[in-house]
């Protein structure tokens, strides 16, 4: 039996269709397991890895929810900045601003040096 070109040309793509189907399928199993410590770990990373590269854009609803978010957070942040639950000096000042300000920085400057310490961490283990 003679194989003519067209017909090798159509085993092959065959076969790489039913290799790369295998793949997605058992890809999509790995990524439904989600129970134990490692695969919640492989699973959060794949969606903020995703999420970093940005191949995917945000349809309007999704756009909507960050926004939402952004203006929760920020709202937030501007009621711990100005407290005004403060009795002794309520609502916006400069001086809340300023102690506001001074209060972040700390904050993020704590928070920067644990990352900070982390990543050296992990560099020296690679």
């Amino acid at each position: 039996m003679v194989i003519l070109g067209r017909e090798r040309g159509a085993i092959i793509w065959a076969v790489t269709r039913r290799v790369k189907r295998e793949e997605w399928l058992q890809d999509i199993e790995v990524r439904q397991r989600n129970v134990v410590f490692p695969d919640t770990v492989n699973n959060e990373a794949r969606f903020w890895r995703n999420i970093i590269e940005g191949k995917q854009k945000f349809s309007t609803v999704q756009m909507v929810g960050i926004g939402l978010m952004v203006l929760t957070i920020g709202l937030l942040a501007f009621m711990i900045t100005f407290d005004w639950t403060n009795p002794l000096n309520p609502g916006f000042s400069r001086w809340n601003l300023l102690n506001g300000a001074i209060s972040w920085l700390i904050g993020f400057g704590v928070l920067g040096l644990f990352l900070a310490a982390f990543r050296l961490s992990q560099r020296r283990k690679r």
